[in-house]
């Protein structure tokens, strides 16, 4: 494993576990998305433009792996609810439920990824990491009140996406 690599683990992989834990419920499933998106990043560590942010760009791969990941749920649950429909023994709400729950999941993701990225890195920095406005700030070398209003923004874009 190369230094820089084991930086880049060590530095995002408590980063992509906290992500993860508040997407899913389930423990094993979020280390296996930690440990797809690390590797998805070292496959792809030579495509990884410097005149870009680390974390933005690993956070867009964390983002596509947990929308392929519900986007594989969405598919067993759809193909359960079909066989659930012929067998009168099973219960009716719970294939929904976790459907509804995964289209949910995926509409926020989708709208997250669709954030321009000064409004993508400011949402990052703020809900994921949890840095102050301060530290965002400070990071990106831009205002406080823009990192105010880039968040606002970005969270009411995000707000009307998810509830449409």
């Amino acid at each position: 494993m190369s230094l820089y690599y084991e930086q880049i683990y060590k530095t995002y992989q408590p980063k992509l576990k906290t992500l993860f834990n508040k997407q899913l419920l389930d423990k094993d499933q979020t280390e296996d998305l930690v440990q797809e998106t690390l590797l998805k990043v070292w496959n792809k560590l030579d495509t990884y433009n410097d005149k870009y942010s680390m974390s933005t760009w690993i956070y867009t791969i964390a983002f596509n792996t947990l929308k392929n990941y519900y986007s594989s749920i969405r598919t067993h649950v759809t193909y359960s609810a079909e066989i659930r429909d012929n067998d009168h023994t099973l219960s009716y709400d719970s294939p929904e439920n976790i459907l509804i729950a995964a289209e949910k999941e995926q509409d926020y993701i989708n709208s997250v990824e669709s954030l321009d990225d000064n409004f993508l890195q400011v949402y990052i920095l703020k809900e994921v990491e949890g840095l102050s406005y301060k530290d965002i700030s400070s990071q990106l070398n831009i205002p406080e009140g823009t990192v105010k209003s880039r968040l606002k923004r970005s969270r009411d874009y995000i707000k009307k996406e998810v509830l449409v």
